[in-house]
């Protein structure tokens, strides 16, 4: 079920954090429940926030996710 949430917030969240924040996103594969991973960009140890498909996270909490960064990728606004 790889690719990006249903959600349409959720999917501009992703791409958001993707092109101004320096996130990469890998999808899952065809048969995992999540549709994808965000990582930040540390070499040692990335932040990894697991986004699902459908309903288990929506743009806010993946927000709130990547608030917490401590890598230099936190958006700087605190609100989605």
């Amino acid at each position: 079920m790889g690719g990006l949430p249903q959600d349409p917030d959720a999917k501009k969240c992703v791409r958001v954090l993707c092109r101004e924040f320096g996130w990469n996103y890998s999808e899952a594969g065809p048969r995992a429940h999540p549709a994808g991973f965000l990582h930040c960009t540390d070499d040692e140890v990335p932040c990894k926030i697991t986004v699902y498909a459908t309903g288990r996270n929506t743009a806010r909490a993946i927000w709130k996710q990547s608030r917490k960064c401590a890598h230099g990728c936190a958006p700087s606004r605190a609100q989605w």
